[in-house]
Formats: structure tokens, C-alpha cells, sequence
């Protein structure tokens, strides 16, 4: 477990604004916890940033046009910044559903409220505070749906919040910390702490890269095709 105290203490180790005997307290501990909290932010609009896949697994009921997506909502999850997959079971028979992530060809499907035993597309609006997960064809029955979103580093709540992190996250968020907080004490980065700072960054971007299948124009054209005709 690592918690916020610890990599905030190793950040500021790493640009001496403070030696092994000292702790970080008061307002430039709050400030540190602020800009971990940036850092991981902006790690989360990175795919490759993400530690793993969460697949969630709901019913959905007949008729559905759209669900919400977000903490508490219909699909109750942290808001993710994208849809990597999606598939319907239904009879005990899983079939994929495709991710449209244009709403331009969304929006080319000629007859939405379609109705039919299995959704076979879908588009997320990424709305804000919460968003919306539309279906196309809405399904006739009841069906098990499963989306798969990725997982990223959370914010640390307070100093004391442990998380579990995984391999390389901890040294890629002392060191990115500190080229961070470096400006608020006054203390230049050296050139060697910026290399160790990008290359623990682009380590657990390599580990979590996925070299994708290409996919033929001829095939993605035939599929794309039957979503914007409407059947």
C-alpha cells in the first residue's frame, strides 16, 4: 500500500526542498497533495496511463435506448474517458457490440428507435458530470450487457489514503511529483531528474501499450455500413 505521505515525502527528497529526517506539513503538504492530484489527472486522459481493464456487467432491460455512466449511475463506475468494448449475452449466446466513436456516424444512423433481440452498436457522449451511453438497435428482450472501461490511478483523497499501486506507478509518481512541485520551492529540476522523471513516465506506458490488430477498410467499410443503412 502507498499512500499520498509517501510519495509526496520522496518528491521533495528528490529536489531537496527537505532531508530524510524532515516530514512535509501544513499548507505545502495540502499543495503537494493538490498537484499529485493534477498528475494523476492528467495520466487519466492517457490509454496507456491505465493499469488494467474493468469490465461491468449489468442487465439491460428491454427497449433501452441509453444508459447513464458514471459513480451511482445505471452503469456505476468512475466516469471513464472512453468505451474499449462492449458485447450482449442473450440465451446464453455473446455477441460483440461496436463502438462508434464519432457522433457524425452516430448520428448517420438512419432509424434509432430500430427495435431487435441484440444491441449492435453503441456511442458514449463522455458528458460531464455524468455521461450517456446510447444502443442501437434498442434490444426486444432483456439482456446481459458487459462494457469494458480501463482502470487508472485514483485521486488521493487525503495524505493518509492508501492505494495499491501497480508496478512502476509509485516511482513514476514520486518522480513526476517532483518535477512538479519543484516551481513552488523555488529549486531548479535538474536535467537528470527530468530524464529518470520521463523515462519511469514512458516505463509503465510501454507496459501497458497494446499493439492493436489492423482491421481491412473492406471489413470495418461492410460493418459501418449496415449500422448507417439502418438495416
Amino acid at each position: 500500500m502507498t499512500t499520498a505521505n509517501q510519495i509526496i515525502k520522496r518528491a521533495c527528497l528528490e529536489i531537496g526542498a527537505i532531508d530524510v529526517t524532515e516530514t512535509v506539513g501544513g499548507d505545502e503538504a495540502a499543495i503537494c497533495l493538490d498537484a499529485l492530484n493534477d498528475l494523476i489527472d492528467t495520466w487519466s486522459t492517457a490509454p496507456q496511463a491505465a493499469y488494467n481493464n474493468q469490465e461491468i456487467v449489468l442487465s439491460m432491460a428491454p427497449s433501452t435506448f441509453g444508459l447513464t455512466i458514471g459513480p451511482g449511475q445505471q452503469i456505476n463506475t468512475v466516469r471513464p474517458l472512453r468505451i474499449e468494448s462492449a458485447y450482449a449475452r442473450y440465451n446464453n449466446l455473446d455477441r460483440p457490440i461496436e463502438v462508434i466513436e464519432d457522433k457524425g456516424s452516430w448520428d448517420a444512423i438512419l432509424i434509432k428507435q430500430l427495435g431487435t433481440s441484440w444491441p449492435e452498436a453503441l456511442w458514449y457522449d463522455g458528458g460531464l458530470p455524468t455521461g450517456n451511453v446510447y444502443f442501437w438497435p434498442q434490444p426486444s428482450g432483456t439482456v446481459d450487457l458487459h462494457i469494458t472501461v480501463l482502470n487508472y490511478v485514483g485521486a488521493f483523497e487525503l495524505l493518509t489514503t492508501d492505494q495499491t499501486l501497480s508496478r512502476g506507478y509509485k516511482r513514476a509518481l514520486e518522480l513526476g511529483l517532483s518535477v512538479e512541485i519543484a516551481d513552488m520551492f523555488k529549486l531548479p529540476v535538474s536535467p537528470n531528474l527530468q530524464r529518470r522523471a520521463s523515462l519511469a513516465y514512458r516505463a509503465i506506458r510501454r507496459a501497458n501499450s497494446v499493439v492493436p490488430e489492423m482491421e481491412t477498410g473492406t471489413r470495418r467499410a461492410s460493418r459501418l455500413g449496415k449500422f448507417l443503412a439502418g438495416y
